[in-house]
């Protein structure tokens, strides 16, 4: 699952620099770009079942390629912040276990992506 979920993140992260790219900017997101925004959600935030309609879909078009069956729900890391986790159906869930400890400091840490931003670290 761990591998899957990387294999997932690098996928969207080659996307997002795909689309930075394209807009101009270098090296950061749109989300990432907010260094004002709110870090902090104020709790989670159910709209669907999990895995919902859209994580459904793409567990679908995932087990064209692989078995798919350790698969819970696909992230959104652009939206999730903090110890929230976003899965791509819009549910905020407090992750309690920060991706098994790889990400100890949170998703999108203000910190970081300020780090991200400088020139020498593009």
């Amino acid at each position: 699952m761990a591998l899957m979920l990387l294999s997932r993140h690098l996928a969207c992260l080659l996307q997002q620099n795909a689309r930075i790219l394209a807009d101009g900017h270098r090296g950061i997101s749109q989300a990432a770009a907010k260094i004002d925004m709110e870090f902090d959600y104020d709790g989670p935030l159910m709209k669907t079942e999990v895995p919902g309609p859209k994580s459904r879909e793409l567990m679908k078009q995932l087990n064209g390629i692989q078995n798919a069956e350790a698969v819970h729900f696909f992230c959104n890391y652009e939206e999730s912040r903090g110890n929230y986790l976003v899965d791509a159906d819009g549910n905020r869930m407090l992750d309690l276990y920060s991706q098994i400890s790889s990400i100890p400091i949170g998703y999108s840490h203000p910190s970081l992506i300020k780090l991200l931003q400088q020139p020498q670290n593009l």
